[in-house]
């Protein structure tokens, strides 16, 4: 949901397949990203909104411009996102998973760019200072 701060006020809902787990807006704040749990057929994924700054949030698409679907970990197993974080200039999707796992995705295309294992555990949050 977009919500209006001020006044409280709801302004858009977006559906999604499954439970969000989080969101993070773009640097600009035109465009947003969402990770969301697996449910029933869905599998876990990362939507990517397009929320132009100047038009009216009734007039904003309920579909996402980009879905990424989220692939199981290299055992096989169901790896669920925990964080989502925009990169600089909005380059690229920092995605922490519940495997101690890290994965960076393109935001334009949804390739996935990079993959690596920090920690062996789940990761709950991650923060930059810039």
């Amino acid at each position: 949901r977009l919500w209006d701060c001020e006044t409280g006020e709801c302004l858009k809902v977006f559906t999604h397949h499954g439970p969000v787990r989080g969101a993070a807006w773009a640097d600009g704040s035109n465009m947003f990203a969402t990770i969301s749990d697996p449910f029933v057929d869905h599998n876990a994924q990362i939507s990517v909104y397009d929320v132009p700054e100047n038009d009216d949030p009734s007039t904003y698409s309920d579909t996402p411009r980009l879905e990424i679907e989220l692939p199981k970990g290299p055992d096989g197993k169901r790896v669920n996102a925990t964080n989502i974080v925009w990169l600089n200039l909005n380059e690229a999707l920092f995605v922490t998973f519940d495997n101690g796992s890290i994965r960076l995705y393109d935001p334009v295309t949804g390739d996935e760019l990079d993959e690596f294992f920090p920690h062996e555990k789940k990761i709950n949050r991650v923060s930059f200072n810039l």
